[in-house]
């Protein structure tokens, strides 16, 4: 399919302290019936996404029990389909330390699966983000990334998130990493990159040992890069 999809299952975990000492932060339960990664999967299935890549640290086998095939998502299939990556596939077998390496060891997949672009999701935002409107955004804006925003109150106890100054044109000029009181145009941790470019920032980044994808690398590329914003107005 023209995108695919890549989920952060461990993002944040520490923030939730007890409920993630055994299991991945995307498989908390929500609601009783759901599982906070239901939101990502949800999302990305609903905008057409049929391969998605799962990025997981240690604690995946309640993740694993849960997702089980995609069968509920209609993710197993032949062409594409849901695939688990946790940090094994190297020979120095190590946990990851922050996105880039983690996005670095998950190369076999970016390379393999073939779609135009990615979609890059953290677990942890319980939101309905229209994923395939924001890709629309992404292509009619030329953009070399396009990150997912919403405006508004900071959810409380939420630390650090990142803030996003933009032109008229949504074209993103500032981000910077802060506790912001009241309102604020913020990150909700949902991107969208063309699959060569995130091969190859990865790859630089990695090299250059830089830690994070969205704190780190998009900052730094602003000047380089067409980065544009696309609103999630909804809850």
């Amino acid at each position: 399919s023209l995108v695919a999809g890549l989920i952060f299952a461990n993002a944040k975990d520490t923030m939730l302290k007890k409920l993630t000492l055994n299991r991945s932060m995307a498989s908390v339960p929500f609601g009783a019936r759901y599982r906070i990664i239901d939101f990502a999967l949800s999302n990305l299935v609903n905008a057409g996404v049929t391969s998605v890549g799962i990025i997981t640290k240690e604690n995946y086998r309640s993740l694993m029990d849960h997702v089980g095939n995609g069968i509920a998502w209609d993710l197993d299939r032949k062409n594409g389909g849901l695939y688990l990556l946790p940090p094994y596939n190297s020979r120095d077998v190590k946990k990851y330390t922050d996105t880039v390496d983690a996005l670095y060891h998950t190369m076999d997949y970016l390379t393999r699966c073939g779609s135009e672009y990615i979609a890059l999701c953290d677990s942890y935002v319980l939101a309905n983000i229209d994923i395939s409107a924001a890709v629309k955004s992404h292509i009619e804006n030329k953009a070399d990334i396009t990150m997912v925003y919403h405006k508004g109150k900071l959810p409380e106890a939420s630390g650090k998130k990142l803030i996003l100054t933009m032109d008229d044109s949504n074209r993103i000029t500032k981000i910077t990493n802060a506790e912001v009181e009241g309102e604020a145009v913020y990150s909700i941790g949902v991107s969208i990159i063309s699959r060569e470019l995130l091969i190859k920032i990865i790859r630089n980044a990695y090299e250059d040992e830089i830690k994070n994808y969205e704190r780190d690398v998009i900052p730094k590329s602003l000047k380089a890069l067409k980065v544009y914003g696309f609103e999630h107005s909804g809850f």
